[in-house]
């Protein structure tokens, strides 16, 4: 679902929202996690919490609103969706931005 790229850069901003209010080891317990490559950073952070940060940095997710009510209790909703477009997607859709002119001659071209 994540590239391993993706993957590096969740790690990375978990670990500094997981660094906690010592303003003095952010620094130190960043460049920890970031070096460390084959190890995942403690978290505070629930598994829900985690996905919904993965979601938004990858682009999966995105905002679709936010609400603020009466008693300042914050509303957001997010959108997105988890399916990729397949291969034969991807090459319908560059089809469908073509005339059927030069569909057809495409697919003659290709036959001789």
């Amino acid at each position: 679902m994540f590239s391993e790229e993706e993957l590096e850069r969740i790690k990375e901003i978990i670990a500094l929202f997981n660094s906690g209010a010592d303003s003095k080891n952010n620094t130190d317990r960043h460049e920890k996690a970031v070096t460390s490559k084959n190890t995942v950073p403690k978290s505070n952070l629930n598994p829900a919490e985690i996905l919904v940060l993965a979601g938004l940095l990858s682009g999966v997710l995105e905002v679709s609103s936010i609400s603020v009510e009466r008693d300042q209790l914050v509303i957001v909703s997010l959108v997105g969706s988890l399916r990729r477009p397949t291969q034969m997607e991807k090459i319908m859709n560059q089809i469908g931005k073509c005339s059927f002119e030069e569909v057809i001659q495409a697919i003659l071209k290709n036959l001789k």
